[in-house]
């Protein structure tokens, strides 16, 4: 591997795409309840256990994978190198299983912008994303959340907490 910055991103650019590709077999044999015949008592627990993943690093992947069999488009979008996976993990932890439904219905017409965007502005695009869905659908923020919430407010030149 040469020391040289389009060698190096040609190779993440791989990277991403094989991390789409093992999503998809991960679904799959999620889906399929293979896990069980190895002992496992979920998918994550396989990971664990037969492909030596961290916990952490387990759960993230089988999490990824449920979440993406409902949003086809991101995960081809993610497959093709359209998407990276910074991009995707941003689209994902912006979707809940409340709104999970509506970005699908929209995923289509949203996908083009969101791959201009660098995973932070990913972020951000989702989080004003996920207030509008969730406004739009009536949904309530639980206490906890709203009191986390940080806001930011233009005051003359600067930016004031609130």
């Amino acid at each position: 591997m040469p020391v040289d910055a389009g060698a190096l991103r040609d190779l993440i650019a791989l990277r991403d795409r094989l991390d789409a590709k093992v999503a998809a077999a991960v679904r799959a044999y999620d889906e399929s309840g293979l896990w069980a015949c190895d002992g496992s008592t979920s998918m994550t627990a396989w990971l664990r256990s037969t492909v030596g993943m961290s916990s952490r690093d387990a759960g993230r992947v089988a999490a990824r994978a449920k979440r993406l069999a409902r949003l086809p488009v991101v995960a081809a979008a993610w497959a093709d190198g359209v998407l990276s996976t910074g991009q995707v993990d941003a689209v994902l932890a912006a979707v809940n299983a409340k709104t999970v439904d509506r970005f699908a219905d929209h995923e289509h017409e949203l996908l083009p912008a969101l791959a201009e965007l660098a995973p932070a502005d990913v972020t951000r695009a989702m989080r004003v994303w996920k207030a509008h869905a969730e406004a739009a659908a009536g949904l309530e923020l639980a206490p906890d959340e709203r009191e986390r919430r940080l806001h930011l407010s233009p005051v003359g030149d600067e930016w004031a907490i609130d």
